[in-house]
């Protein structure tokens, strides 16, 4: 049997405001592609423990308190 070997999908790009009011939930957006053209799925790290998936590669959060957050995301096909 022969397997076609899965590439992962191109680092994201991700754009979102680098300041935003404490009551504020604001938008982030991340974009990549999968070589074989799979579908993706974006996973959102807010540095403040909580984590969002979202296959849209759009998603929001809003903060649980003033202070510094290092905001992360990943991307992955259905393959991991």
């Amino acid at each position: 049997m022969i397997r076609e070997k899965n590439r992962p999908p191109a680092v994201p790009t991700f754009v979102g405001p680098s300041e935003c009011g404490l009551r504020d939930k604001p938008v982030f957006t991340a974009t990549s592609a999968d070589p074989e053209g799979k579908p993706l799925i974006y996973i959102f790290e807010w540095g403040d423990g909580d984590v969002t998936k979202d296959p849209s590669g759009s998603a929001s959060h809003q903060f649980p308190a003033t202070g510094s957050y290092r905001i992360r995301v990943g991307v992955a096909d259905d393959k991991g």
